[in-house]
């Protein structure tokens, strides 16, 4: 068995949960996906997975093993680098971020990050607009939602989810909305528009509520929604991150807090390409430091 290989098969199985997609990201066959995840398993004497019928989960275990193999991969793949060799850390990178509230200070931080590394050119791109990665030459970015894409290499690195926001003297003048269909219909609503096709995005609560607003108000930037909301204008379906600190202020206060939410993934990607440059990979993992420590201290 190829150990170093077996590990790469888990550490892509790990990320996608399904072995066909692993094997496309791999570029191989299935098969060679299950016997080398079962040779890993028999090699450890632990199962590295939970499987049924409709969807593989990683084991405790394999929870516990992941780090390790991720820490081994990377060890492997420096032993390969010519350290001597500056060169690799030349050159521009291109990184794709959605609108959210704390994009300075990512931004601060991974410029503090790259000090040693005067030659790395950074085109830091913010928006809402889904690029074509490949046409647009992106080498890492965030994406949040569940839209798959099986030319990049994702990292899940946090969750998110909406609130219900009203400021406090809309909510006096019209109290509370007794469901959904009241709030639809009474309520004056506010809406995010899609940077792709110019139109309001619907507010999709969860499995079973989703509502298409008739807004009174709509932007392409979250900010604004959440500007209107707190001038009593309108109600607003905005992201956790993006209200945190109006709700903390009593500016907004949430409405249907008990109704489960639809939760968000936030992915951090980068091309899927056979040799990455150190620049692009030293990036990548600064981001996800950077980027899921906010996740942390948000939970």
């Amino acid at each position: 068995m190829d150990r170093l290989f077996a590990l790469k098969v888990f550490c892509v199985a790990a990320e996608t949960l399904q072995f066909k997609e692993t094997a496309h990201r791999l570029a191989i066959s299935a098969p060679v996906i299950t016997r080398s995840i079962a040779e890993l398993e028999r090699a450890l004497g632990e199962p590295l997975f939970i499987r049924s019928t409709r969807q593989i989960v990683l084991s405790d275990f394999g929870r516990q093993f992941l780090p390790k193999a991720q820490g081994l991969l990377d060890e492997s793949e420096q032993l390969f680098q010519n350290q001597g060799n500056d060169d690799d850390m030349h050159g521009v990178v291109r990184i794709a971020m959605p609108i959210l509230p704390f994009n300075d200070e990512i931004l601060a931080e991974l410029l503090t990050a790259l000090e040693p590394y005067p030659h790395i050119t950074l085109d830091w791109q913010v928006g809402g607009k889904r690029l074509n990665v490949v046409e647009k030459q992106i080498d890492v970015g965030i994406r949040i939602g569940f839209a798959a894409d099986s030319n990049l290499i994702a990292r899940k690195i946090g969750q998110m989810h909406e609130k219900i926001v009203i400021a406090p003297k809309l909510l006096a003048k019209l109290d509370e909305p007794a469901d959904f269909a009241d709030l639809k219909k009474r309520y004056p609503l506010a809406a995010l528009a899609d940077e792709n096709t110019g139109k309001a995005w619907a507010w999709h609560i969860n499995d079973d509520e989703q509502i298409l607003a008739n807004p009174q108000f709509y932007s392409q930037e979250m900010d604004a929604v959440l500007t209107a909301v707190k001038s009593g204008r309108v109600v607003g379906h905005i992201l956790d991150c993006v209200c945190a600190d109006a709700l903390a202020k009593g500016e907004v206060v949430e409405l249907f807090a008990k109704v489960p939410k639809i939760q968000w993934p936030v992915y951090l990607y980068r091309q899927q390409q056979t040799t990455v440059p150190a620049r692009v990979k030293f990036v990548f993992e600064e981001l996800a430091r950077i980027v899921g420590q906010r996740f942390i201290q948000a939970a």
